[in-house]
């Protein structure tokens, strides 16, 4: 009897460790379903410093990928930008190839509040 009781809490044990393994990572990769994600996050920050000169950068945010065509998509980033006693938050759009893994072009937009 206690050969099954052992067996049954390893199996339960297993079970549940694949579960929450499961989770985390869907939950995730959700969040960064492209590989190189860090490559367009890097080149958004630093198109916002060169727009942006001497300010500080918060609440940075990934908004999503938006699949215009087979041969572009659109990376969408939000920060927070304190600028000169103003702050705002900006949109940086990173449209790319993703069959390429090619940066096509790069748009800050400050929105309106």
């Amino acid at each position: 009897m206690k050969h099954e009781n052992s067996s049954s809490k390893l199996i339960v044990f297993l079970f549940s460790a694949l579960l929450i393994l499961s989770v985390s990572t869907n939950v995730y990769g959700e969040m960064h379903q492209d590989p190189n994600y860090e490559k367009w996050s890097k080149i958004a920050l630093s198109a916002l410093k060169k727009e942006y000169k001497d300010a500080e950068f918060t609440d940075y945010k990934y908004v999503g990928r938006q699949e215009v065509s087979e041969e572009e998509a659109k990376d969408v980033f939000r920060v927070r930008v304190n600028q000169n006693g103003e702050s705002f938050t900006a949109q940086v759009d990173i449209v790319l190839n993703p069959k390429k893994n090619e940066l096509i072009t790069v748009k800050i937009v400050k929105m309106q509040e």
